[in-house]
């Protein structure tokens, strides 16, 4: 293998312009990524002894719809907005039957508490009365220890 030297190849260097250019215009590297790619091969077929390759990177042509694929884009978009409308709705209603569901939990809970306080002023009051008492068919007895 030769020694090549890349100065010699002006055509390899005056794409690289270019492809700066579309870089910034499409906000992207790939106009980069692909003169780099194509410098890549011409400098290795260069260094090989073969000629310059003439490669050009055209877009794709675009097309006009046939009426077909028109209604048929249509009918896919028309599903998705459908699917779209009735995930929404799941999600709002989820949303609901989860909020009165915190909503019963906080009053039961609220309730609970209420009842608590019932049974220790009760108990409270029971402990302050009497020792011991036989009312309600409970006897409470308070112990108390020798410090």
């Amino acid at each position: 293998m030769e020694n090549f030297d890349i100065t010699c190849s002006m055509p390899l260097l005056s794409g690289l312009e270019t492809a700066f250019e579309d870089s910034l215009n499409s906000n992207t590297c790939i106009p980069l990524l692909k003169q780099e790619l194509k410098s890549k091969i011409q400098i290795r077929r260069l260094q090989q002894g073969q000629a310059e390759l003439k490669v050009t990177f055209e877009p794709k042509p675009k097309y006009e719809m046939t009426d077909e694929e028109k209604q048929k884009q249509a009918r896919r978009r028309e599903v998705n907005r459908i699917a779209a409308l009735k995930f929404r709705r799941k999600k709002k209603d989820k949303i609901t039957q989860l909020e009165e569901k915190a909503n019963q939990l906080t009053a039961e809970n609220k309730r609970l508490e209420e009842e608590l306080k019932q049974w220790r002023n009760l108990h409270q009051t029971r402990q302050d009365s009497s020792p011991a008492t036989s009312e309600s068919g409970f006897v409470w007895v308070v112990i108390q220890a020798d410090t």
